[in-house]
């Protein structure tokens, strides 16, 4: 992209699109659950309401929350327990674009993103995961 796109960014209505958080949930699901029919692996589902988690009975359950500007994904373990590692969606108005940013690491500085799409998504969900994984690791 060049300076004069990025420079007109600014002025677009900012909006966290829902739709594409639920299509990006839905496709976790499908696709973790292909997975495990594929290694014929039993008594293990992932759920989704597409709007507020997804569920992946006996392991973690990711739960995210909405307000106007921002989205934060929080990870919880089998018991309900939440992990020490969320990751939060802002909008950020004045650069035009959105911020991702790492709670309770030391990645201090937020990406700027220019456009949230489902691999965005997907992508914050990786993360969740294994950057939650490296913390129980190293404990």
């Amino acid at each position: 992209m060049n300076w004069k796109e990025e420079l007109v960014l600014q002025f677009r209505n900012m909006t966290i699109d829902r739709t594409i958080i639920s299509k990006a949930m839905q496709n976790f699901v499908d696709v973790f659950n292909g997975n495990l029919d594929k290694y014929n692996i039993k008594n293990i589902r992932a759920i989704t309401d597409l709007n507020e988690y997804i569920d992946i009975k006996f392991y973690k359950k990711v739960c995210i929350k909405y307000t106007d500007d921002n989205v934060t994904f929080i990870l919880f373990n089998k018991d309900g327990i939440e992990q020490n590692i969320s990751i939060k969606l802002s909008i950020a108005k004045k650069v035009g674009g959105y911020f991702l940013q790492y709670i309770n690491t030391e990645e201090r500085n937020p990406k700027l993103k220019a456009f949230i799409d489902e691999n965005i998504i997907d992508g914050i969900l990786q993360d969740l995961f294994e950057l939650n994984e490296e913390v129980i690791s190293i404990k």
